[in-house]
């Protein structure tokens, strides 16, 4: 007694499962593809935050305060010399 399979019978199925796989493949890449995007706009503002932080940075009154601290520090010391004067 021979056995025997007819391959006719599974191409129906087999390309059903491969256009299956094709619409899973095809929806991944739309999915790749979105959060490409969104690392790229999340990148973006991640790097105007920092470019906002640094120009806050550089707007700190720390370096006006310092140079307010030297201009007092000569007064006193003007002060002091005109006290000695008298």
């Amino acid at each position: 007694m021979r056995l025997s399979i007819s391959y006719s019978g599974f191409i129906p199925s087999i390309i059903k499962a491969i256009q299956e796989q094709d619409i899973i493949i095809k929806n991944q890449q739309s999915k790749i593809s979105n959060l490409k995007l969104l690392f790229i706009d999340q990148n973006r503002v991640i790097e105007n935050m920092q470019k906002e932080i640094i120009n806050k940075n550089k707007l700190k009154p720390e370096p006006a305060i310092s140079e307010l601290k030297k201009m007092i520090q000569d007064l006193y010391s003007q002060v002091e010399l005109l006290k000695k004067e008298k």
